[in-house]
Formats: structure tokens, sequence, C-alpha cells
């Protein structure tokens, strides 16, 4: 058996092994390239996030939501009736905070998902900041809201 006629066979034997091997994946990559494909029909779904925005200014009985999102809040501005409770909902995977200029209400660091809700029971303005990406006076991410009798 170790003649030379039996290992070109077996060397042949095993080179058409290995090219037949190599062939293999060929097919396959037309399934790789649907795969890609199907990912990128379904990245349209992110561009539904805009169907989201009309949720940013909710008023439900006593209640109004602020959406934070985008690194803003959304509204900037609400106005409210006294005794109405606003709610600030982080929508965004970057930590947040509701926090009034005046100290008056503040949240803790709010995740993805997270919420602060506060009920407003005196008439006025209140400026309010993210701690991380805003600051009093309307700097940076910041928003208002508004307090009427």
């Amino acid at each position: 058996m170790n003649s030379p006629m039996f290992k070109r066979i077996a060397f042949a034997t095993v080179l058409l092994l290995l090219l037949s091997a190599c062939g293999s994946p060929a097919p396959e990559a037309p399934a790789a390239t649907a795969t890609t494909h199907v990912e990128h029909t379904a990245a349209p779904a992110a561009t539904e996030a805009p169907t989201d925005e009309p949720a940013e200014e909710e008023t439900n009985g006593d209640g109004a939501t602020v959406a934070i999102a985008n690194f803003s809040f959304g509204p900037e501005t609400l106005t409210i009736k006294t005794g109405t409770t606003v709610t600030w909902r982080n929508n965004e995977d970057a930590p947040h905070t509701v926090t009034a200029d005046d100290g008056s209400f503040g949240s803790s660091t709010l995740g993805q998902g997270d919420s602060f809700s506060f009920t407003f029971d005196t008439p006025g303005t209140y400026d309010y900041h993210c701690q991380f990406h805003g600051g009093a006076g309307h700097s940076g991410m910041s928003g208002t809201i508004v307090v009427e009798d």
C-alpha cells in the first residue's frame, strides 16, 4: 500500500475532497446575502419612531407626559393647569435627569424606560434641565412647564 500509485490515488482523492469542500460554500453565499437583505428591509422599522412623536405631549385627565428623546425634552414648553401631574419618560439609552432650575423638583438619574413624575400645585413658570446635558437658564437640554390656574 506504500506504492507510488496508491499514494497518487490517495493524494488525488484528498485533493478532490478539498476542492469539492471549497466549492460548497458558494451556494450558501446567496443565503448570506439574502439575510443581509432581510436586515436591510427591516431597517425602515427604525423610521417608525417618529410616529411616537405625537405622544410627546400626552394629556390624560390630570396628567401630561414629556418625552425625553434625541437629547431634548418634548415638548420643550408645556402649558398645564394647576394640579396637573407631569411625567417625564426617558425614551433613549443615554441617562438623563429632570432638574428644576430653582431646585423645586428633581429626579434621580433616569435610564432608558424610566420615568419621573411631579404634580404642579402652584401657578408659575418652571424652567428645568438635564444635569448631564444642559444647565439652568435654558442652556443645552432644557425645558419649561407653564402652570396656569
